[in-house]
């Protein structure tokens, strides 16, 4: 069955407020459930930020979308005659946290 998730960017509520102070990310996480949203967009660069952002998340029922940046200076390999591609070391930890979505 195909679903349509609506999700909120973890990354675009940086610096929103008007007096440049930040909501703390408990806060954030609060007003997406609280929005309605399927879940967020996580940045899969910091193992704790990721670990607490997805059990969040978990714990209510909700998703999330892994963005991964692999950083510069990593060639693309390949595992085998057919050209699979071996993902860079960031999108491993995506990987991780995959298995428990």
């Amino acid at each position: 069955m195909t679903q349509f998730l609506v999700y909120q960017s973890l990354w675009a509520m940086e610096r929103r407020r008007p007096d440049g102070a930040e909501w703390s990310l408990g806060e954030k996480l609060e007003m997406i459930r609280s929005a309605g949203f399927d879940g967020c967009g996580v940045r899969f660069a910091d193992r704790d930020f990721v670990r607490t952002v997805t059990s969040f998340l978990r714990d209510h029922g909700m998703s999330w979308q892994a963005q991964c940046y692999p950083r510069g200076g990593h060639r693309r390999r390949t595992n085998d005659s057919k050209g699979s591609v071996e993902p860079p070391p960031r999108s491993r930890l995506a990987t991780a946290a995959l298995k428990h979505h």
